[in-house]
């Protein structure tokens, strides 16, 4: 493991196991930066990024073949606007080849790119000019692009695909999707996917493809779901349990 404030165009990776990843303590705030050129890398870490009420930056990096890649939990994390710079933005969550490398979880997909855990709010994905295509976050080959549970958040500029259908308890309802999102609690959380309060910038959206489902939402969450892409899924959106608000504005389905 490995306590850091900021990298900087910098690869880490383990040996011959996995390594324990890097932890952001309790309101500290990590900056994982790199250029388009020379992105910072983060691989073979059972968690790539541990944040338990601190904050954590990326731009232009590469998480792959981690186990977990970033986990946030409790408290309320970067939220800003969109259009802002601050974020997790340019940022590729992969598991080349679709096999993560090293034991203990060698031969399986990377089970979670993105893990909320108990989070009152948090952005993930944005758009700064003068070139806000080139600053999509790619989530491909995990059994979860994001998994919430019990979180609110908000998405953006960010592309799902080829979610893995992966379980060693079959059969897995929710495996294989962009987006699971859980509530165990009486309450409500809040979703917020795509363009949203008057931005109407086309680089906002998500986009969701070659998978089993894009989102999985169970329990209640507000859920604004507006201006996105499904492409050649299984199922688009699917809530369950849901006696909550459901938007769902503006978007297209292809083959779904």
């Amino acid at each position: 493991e490995l306590l850091a404030s900021s990298i900087n165009s910098t690869k880490l990776f383990g040996c011959s196991e996995m390594w324990g990843g890097i932890i952001v303590q309790s309101g500290g705030l990590l900056n994982i930066e790199g250029v388009n050129a020379r992105p910072t890398e983060i691989h073979d870490a059972l968690t790539g990024v541990y944040n338990n009420e601190g904050t954590t930056f990326a731009r232009y990096a590469i998480f792959d073949h981690n186990y977990i890649g970033m986990r946030f939990e409790n408290g309320s994390h970067f939220n800003a606007s969109p259009l802002t710079t601050e974020g997790i933005s340019a940022t590729e969550f992969r598991c080349s080849n679709g096999e993560i490398k090293l034991p203990p979880y060698a031969g399986e997909p990377s089970n979670t790119h993105i893990l909320l855990e108990n989070v009152d709010e948090i952005r993930i994905g944005g758009i700064n000019a003068p070139n806000p295509g080139g600053l999509t976050n790619s989530f491909t080959d995990a059994v979860y692009g994001i998994r919430s549970i019990n979180s609110s958040f908000s998405l953006y500029n960010s592309e799902f695909d080829r979610m893995q259908n992966f379980s060693d308890v079959h059969p897995c309802f929710t495996c294989g999707a962009g987006i699971y999102a859980e509530n165990s609690t009486s309450g409500s959380f809040e979703m917020k996917i795509g363009t949203k309060n008057g931005l109407t910038s086309t680089f906002l959206k998500n986009t969701f493809k070659n998978s089993k489902i894009g989102i999985f939402t169970k329990g209640n969450f507000v859920l604004d779901c507006d201006d996105n892409s499904f492409e050649d899924l299984v199922t688009g959106i699917r809530s369950n349990r849901n006696n909550s608000n459901i938007t769902i504005h503006d978007n297209n389905f292809e083959r779904v």
